[in-house]
C-alpha cells in the first residue's frame, strides 16, 4: 500500500477527473477514475490507521466534489461518519448542479442502507477501532476533568447531589474560610489526579484478574472480569447497567466493611 500523501494525491486526481467527465461526457475515462477510487477505498479497509490519516486529510480539501467523494467513502469505512454526513448535507445545500445532486442521492442511500450494500459493507464499523484504547483515553480525560476542584473547594455545596455524601456545618465553614491560593489548588488537584490514576490502575488490575477484590472471601477464586464490545447482535438492551449498580452496591459495601476484619 502506498503512503498517505501519494494516496491523497491519487484520490484527489481521480475525483477531479470524475467531476470533469460529467461535463465532458467522457464516461469511459470517468468510469476508470471511479474504479480507481473504489480500489483505493477497498485497499484502505485493511489499513485502518492509514485510512484515518487519508480521510482526515481529504476532508480538509476545498473542492466540493472531492469532499463529496471522500465523504461517501468515509461513511462506508465508518470513519468520522457524522462529520461526513454533515459534509454531504452542506454540499447538497450548495445548489451546485451535479455535485449537490450526487450528495443528496448519497444521503438517501445512507438513510436506506443501500450505500453499504453497494460497497459490500455494513452499517457497523468497517475500520476496526481500538475500543480498549479509547476507554483508557477516556479514563485520563475524566481524571483530568474531575481533578479540577478549585470551585468545589471554595463552594463545597456544589460537590455532589448524591445524598450519601453530606457536609457538616463545621466542614462547610472550614472550607469556606480557608484561603485557597492558586498554588494550593494546583497542588491539591495534582494529588487528586495521582490518587485517581492509582485508583483506576488498581481497579483495572482487579478486572484483569491480576489483583483480588479486597472484600471478597479469600477462599473464592477470582479470575477477573471481561468487558466486551457491544454490537447490534448482542445488545439486548435489558442488562443491568454498571453505573446504576455502582450506587446500588453502596449499602452492600458498608455491610461488608463493617464485617471485614
Amino acid at each position: 500500500m502506498k503512503n498517505k500523501n501519494s494516496i491523497v494525491e491519487e484520490f484527489i486526481k481521480h475525483s477531479l477527473i470524475a467531476e470533469q467527465t460529467q461535463y465532458s461526457g467522457d464516461y469511459r475515462k470517468g468510469n476508470k477514475s471511479q474504479d480507481a477510487l473504489l480500489a483505493i477505498c477497498d485497499g484502505l479497509k485493511d489499513e485502518p490507521e492509514l485510512a484515518k490519516e487519508v480521510f482526515d486529510e481529504l476532508l480538509l480539501h476545498d473542492n466540493p466534489y472531492v469532499l463529496y467523494v471522500c465523504s461517501v467513502y468515509a461513511i462506508v469505512l465508518n470513519h468520522r461518519r457524522d462529520d461526513a454526513i454533515k459534509m454531504l448535507e452542506k454540499i447538497a445545500d450548495m445548489g451546485t448542479e451535479w455535485t449537490s445532486f450526487h450528495a443528496e442521492t448519497a444521503l438517501e442511500l445512507v438513510e436506506s442502507g443501500e450505500l453499504f450494500e453497494l460497497h459490500g459493507a455494513s452499517k457497523k464499523s468497517v475500520i476496526e477501532t481500538d475500543n480498549k484504547l479509547d476507554l483508557m483515553i477516556e479514563v485520563h480525560e475524566r481524571i483530568d476533568e474531575y481533578s479540577k476542584i478549585g470551585n468545589v473547594l471554595k463552594n463545597p455545596e456544589m460537590l455532589t447531589k448524591w445524598d450519601k455524601i453530606t457536609f457538616s456545618e463545621e466542614e462547610i465553614h472550614a472550607l469556606k474560610t480557608t484561603d485557597f491560593s492558586s498554588h494550593t489548588i494546583n497542588g491539591i488537584e495534582k494529588i487528586i489526579s495521582d490518587r485517581m490514576l492509582t485508583l483506576f490502575f488498581n481497579f483495572f488490575a482487579v478486572v484483569d484478574g491480576v489483583g483480588d477484590p479486597k472484600l471478597r472471601k479469600k477462599e473464592d477464586v477470582w479470575l477477573g472480569f471481561r468487558l466486551e464490545n457491544k454490537t447490534e447482535e448482542n445488545d439486548k438492551g435489558d442488562e443491568n447497567f454498571l453505573h446504576d449498580q455502582l450506587f446500588e452496591a453502596y449499602s452492600k459495601w458498608l455491610e461488608l466493611k463493617s464485617n471485614h476484619p
